[in-house]
């Protein structure tokens, strides 16, 4: 039986079975491991070895080096009795029947000619021979070039002829996923573009064939100075051709009539006859898995969310334009779904499942997640992720696509490193609307994976039964009113009710219909649009009571007892239930934001700044109270100019009574009284009832003597007692 399993493509990993674990190792140990792999048959002289691993060293210290590999290459591989590792003294070579080795079995898959065995081909072929690996001697890496040179030809061969294969068997799906995979390996194949173009064609999606040409086109233009070959370039007029003509004039391929070009003369490019074979797309690049590439092309291509020249050629985005520093910790912003849908209908569909991704990665301390509010500000502008990178602060972009047909749903996602401009992972889903939920962790999970975050048992508890409702039209709802509450106007907080109100009676079992419903009573309380604001505050402590009752740690409604315990007067709660709220949720813009306004009132305004600011990070796009809550801190500090540049400038349509009256406040405390008083009119105008007793009532500030302070300020401004 076999000791040890060799992964050689993609990066090197070594299992030893009997031990269970993974073999640690010098790089050139595991070059020499390597090397030895791909010569089974022949022992391999110490000299030939030393010199091809160290050639930039005398004979004597080469040899020494080898000695040593080769020691530390059996402690690693618990081999001190020499069976793995035989040696005759002067001569190494590997024990074939101690090693299960991915190369050989991958070259017998290669080699043979059914479905299956092509397919396990590809499975086997994870990304480049020695992916990664560089040990800086030129006789090896020279001999590592040919092999990895010499095994993509045969991956490139093997997906050629399995796409075919896939053809005759009129199996399109599988012959579209084979023929992408084929143009991962080598874009510029024009074989991988001609099989996509009559695929298309022959399942009804010629616009897709056109567009695939003008990718190619595109590709070789870049990547070879090159136009295509005759024979592609005659395909995409006769597919122009049949688009343009009358349906009944249109008769589709049958499987036979989709073949494979024949193969080019020795020495040619399959982008074009005589041409030379460019692979410099790749040299000096550490390429990404294969499979992990190829699940992005397919994910995409059959939403025709991205074109394949977008997304082989993707720009990086640069560190020093970014808006702000890139975090320590792996930094992601998961945009809102695409809607394919017709009519736009479905926005509110991908908002939705963009936000519960985003919740769920929030809870991971080892990951910085941008919150969904400041993400939702793409929406319409579809930028690039390497432009969203820069502006929003963070490495890795999650992007997607999403369309409903009846009770059916397609979802494709792609996970983007900006920085490197790669893809990282992307996958496609077809589902029914009701497994959407658990297709959201299924995302998450694989974005964790792809990043190798480290998940603390209690995160991995919570990630595992963080969901919104199971009901979907609730789910739909539920996202509306959110959307509606944060706007903290009159009619916007009056309409997310009656909207969460719907979400309790379709699932009473969902918490966020409950805490909803209660941040309704508390913002009418707190903003005086109540008729009765004690009765209203009640109301918000019973329902966040059935919220705490069905999810006990749900970090929103933490935040949410925090606030209703700040405008009770008690302070200490209020700043327990705000730190536990962060500690459930380290991501959390809105709970950073809630706790730094409790501190506004608790006496503790430079802890404010900081947690405001903290908050502003993890939303760049924030909302516009978070603005007010940093200029009330910065005035309760004394930095009065801080305070106005935060409070002059309102971004939203619906001017907030709360900038107002913290603007006016800090014009005040400038000696600023004209144009205190002109902002104290506007404020009269929007709330003619407004009065400075009941404003600073709810909430109470901790110290008495603060409170009067206020009362004086807005005095000096001219607004009513």
């Amino acid at each position: 039986m076999a000791r040890l399993t060799l992964r050689l493509l993609g990066e090197l990993q070594v299992d030893r079975q009997d031990r269970g674990d993974t073999a640690s190792a010098g790089r050139k140990a595991q070059a020499l491991l390597a090397y030895l792999a791909l010569n089974p048959r022949q022992r391999c002289s110490r000299e030939r070895l030393a010199t091809l691993l160290w050639s930039d060293r005398g004979e004597e210290q080469a040899r020494h080096s080898l000695r040593q590999s080769v020691l530390a290459l059996r402690k690693a591989l618990n081999d001190e009795s020499g069976t793995i590792l035989i040696s005759d003294g002067e001569r190494l070579a590997l024990d074939l029947e101690k090693a299960d080795i991915d190369v050989r079995r991958f070259e017998q898959f290669a080699a043979a000619s059914s479905r299956e065995s092509l397919e396990q081909a590809s499975v086997l072929y994870r990304g480049d021979f020695l992916e990664g690996i560089d040990v800086r001697s030129e006789g090896f890496d020279e001999w590592c070039a040919a092999e990895r040179m010499r095994l993509r030809d045969l991956a490139i061969d093997a997906q050629r002829r399995l796409t075919q294969i896939c053809i005759d068997a009129g199996d399109w799906d599988a012959a579209q996923s084979a023929a992408q995979r084929l143009l991962a390996l080598d874009p510029t194949q024009e074989t991988g573009h001609q099989f996509l173009m009559r695929i298309y064609d022959r399942t009804g999606r010629r616009s897709m064939a056109l567009r695939q040409y003008r990718t190619c086109e595109e590709i070789l233009k870049r990547e070879l100075d090159a136009q295509p070959s005759p024979e592609i370039s005659r395909l995409y007029a006769e597919i122009r051709e049949r688009s343009e003509a009358p349906a009944s004039a249109v008769v589709a391929d049958t499987p036979s009539q989709i073949s494979a070009p024949p193969p080019p003369a020795a020495g040619a490019s399959l982008a074009g006859a005589g041409r030379p074979r460019s692979r410099g797309w790749l040299r000096g690049r550490s390429a990404v898995g294969f499979w992990l590439l190829c699940a992005v092309v397919v994910a995409l291509a059959g939403l025709g969310a991205v074109e394949l020249a977008g997304l082989l050629t993707r720009e990086r985005a640069d560190p020093a334009k970014m808006q702000f520093p890139l975090p320590e910790k792996p930094s992601i912003a998961v945009m809102p779904f695409e809607s394919l849908g017709a009519d736009g209908t479905q926005d509110g569909f991908g908002d939705g499942l963009s936000t519960e991704i985003t919740n769920t990665l929030s809870i991971i301390s080892e990951m910085f997640v941008i919150d969904h509010y400041s993400t939702t500000a793409f929406r319409s502008q579809r930028l690039p992720a390497r432009k969203v990178a820069e502006q929003l602060g963070v490495r890795y972009v999650l992007e997607g696509a999403i369309q409903r047909s009846g009770d059916r749903v397609r979802i494709s996602a792609t996970l983007v490193d900006a920085v490197a401009g790669n893809n990282v992972w992307a996958d496609r889903y077809e589902r029914e609307v009701t497994n959407l939920f658990a297709l959201e962790d299924e995302i998450t999970l694989a974005i964790v994976t792809a990043l190798q975050v480290r998940i603390t048992e209690g995160e991995q508890e919570r990630v595992a039964s963080m969901h919104g409702s199971r009901n979907f039209e609730a789910w739909v709802l539920a996202g509306h009113a959110l959307q509606l509450l944060r706007h903290l106007t009159k009619g916007d907080v009056a309409r997310s009710r009656e909207l969460y109100r719907q979400v309790s009676v379709l699932d009473p079992n969902y918490p966020g219909a409950w805490d909803g419903l209660a941040w309704t009573y508390l913002i009418d309380a707190r903003f005086g649009w109540s008729a009765s604001p004690s009765d209203d505050l009640a109301m918000a402590g019973d329902l966040v009571q059935k919220a705490l009752a069905l999810d006990p740690e749900r970090p929103r409604t933490f935040a949410l007892l925090g606030t209703l315990s700040l405008i009770k007067g008690d302070h200490a709660q209020a700043v327990t239930f705000g730190e536990k709220a962060m500690a459930l949720d380290p991501n959390g813009a809105e709970d950073a934001a809630l706790l730094a306004f409790t501190f506004t009132y608790s006496g503790e305004p430079e802890k404010s700044i900081a947690l405001i600011g903290r908050a502003m990070r993890l939303s760049p796009f924030y909302p516009d109270w978070f603005r007010w809550v940093l200029g009330r801190a910065n005035r309760l500090a004394g930095r009065l100019h801080e305070a106005e540049n935060a409070l002059a400038v309102s971004r939203s349509e619906t001017d907030s009574l709360q900038r107002l009256v913290e603007l006016a406040a800090t014009y005040s405390e400038m000696g600023r009284l004209q144009e205190a008083r002109s902002i104290a009119t506007e404020i009269v105008k929007i709330d003619p009832k407004f009065s400075i007793l009941v404003w600073t009532k709810t909430p109470p500030n901790r110290d008495p003597a603060a409170t009067q302070r206020e009362v004086d300020i807005l005095r000096r401004a001219g607004l009513p007692e």
